[in-house]
């Protein structure tokens, strides 16, 4: 069984010194990164992490563009 995708996040206004920032083919962007937890399936994890993803693209502005990286799941399901 998956477990649900949840958004969890905790934000803080604050201000520092920027120190990185991320970017895809040189337009600034926000990284997120998902760990899967022990015992679960990272394919099936990553499936449905995708289709979350999926719906969410329906929801954004038009000139907001969700872009996957990196997918360590790619690599297990192809092996």
């Amino acid at each position: 069984t998956l477990s649900s995708v949840r958004w969890i996040a905790a934000v803080r206004d604050t201000q520092r010194e920027e120190e990185w920032y991320a970017a895809v083919d040189g337009v600034r962007g926000v990284t997120i990164a998902i760990s899967k937890v022990r015992g679960s399936n990272t394919v099936e994890m990553g499936a449905a992490i995708h289709q979350q993803l999926e719906e969410l693209k329906k929801t954004l502005p038009p000139d907001l563009v969700l872009q996957t990286t990196y997918d360590g799941s790619i690599f297990v399901r192809d092996s």
